[in-house]
């Protein structure tokens, strides 16, 4: 599969390859926070399916359990959750609704995730343009309680591949990521946004792609 990534998509793919090997070699490894974008056919989802093979490789030599989740995939929508073969975010992190202030965990089921996600390196974000701001707020006070981190620690120290186009379908309701907001305590959007945390596919690749 490797080898029918382009230029572009091979530029991504062994960024995040070198991060994981070094990320299994040592865990002082410094998390990262990336948007791949490009429009429809541009091979966004080729490149999510290589990465998803060639870490999960990397990572099961380390973890203490074959069944430790060291990587996560997650959508917004239900649809696109089973074409990565994931799920949504909802479901991933018990989210329930993303209304302000946040709404911490109960402990029943904050244990429920701990146990599921401590050995969590690496969180892949599909249909990133349908997420506002208080969604991914949400996703980021979930990865701080279940890794047990600082407030200061962006997503609890887990690395995140975010993916979309934000040509593409707006949130529902809430806040586009790319918008400013000056009444936000936290612009966790501006981690992605600085150019070279930024990918974007151009080659038109349209292909089927079995997750």
């Amino acid at each position: 599969m490797l080898t029918t990534l382009n230029k572009e998509q091979k530029q991504l793919f062994t960024h995040l390859y070198q991060w994981s090997k070094q990320k299994c070699s040592n865990t002082d490894t410094q998390p990262f926070h990336i948007f791949l974008t490009g429009g429809a056919g541009t091979g966004k989802s080729q490149v999510i399916k290589c990465i998803t093979n060639e870490s999960r490789k990397l990572f099961s030599k380390t973890a203490e359990s074959p069944d430790d989740v060291t990587f996560l995939l997650v959508a917004f929508t239900g649809t696109a959750a089973f074409n990565i073969n994931k799920q949504t975010i909802y479901s991933a992190f018990s989210i329930f609704s993303t209304s302000l202030p946040y709404k911490p965990l109960g402990q029943d089921e904050l244990n429920t995730l701990r146990i599921k996600y401590c050995s969590l390196e690496l969180l892949i974000i599909d249909e990133i343009s349908m997420v506002d701001q208080n969604m991914l707020m949400y996703i980021h006070a979930r990865l701080q309680q279940i890794k047990r981190t600082s407030h200061t620690i962006p997503f609890g120290n887990v690395a995140v591949l975010a993916v979309g186009d934000f040509h593409q379908i707006p949130p529902v309701k809430g806040k586009p990521l790319f918008k400013q907001d000056p009444g936000s305590l936290v612009d966790l959007w501006s981690l992605f946004s600085i150019c070279n945390k930024q990918y974007q596919l151009l080659t038109f690749t349209k292909q089927y792609v079995q997750f």
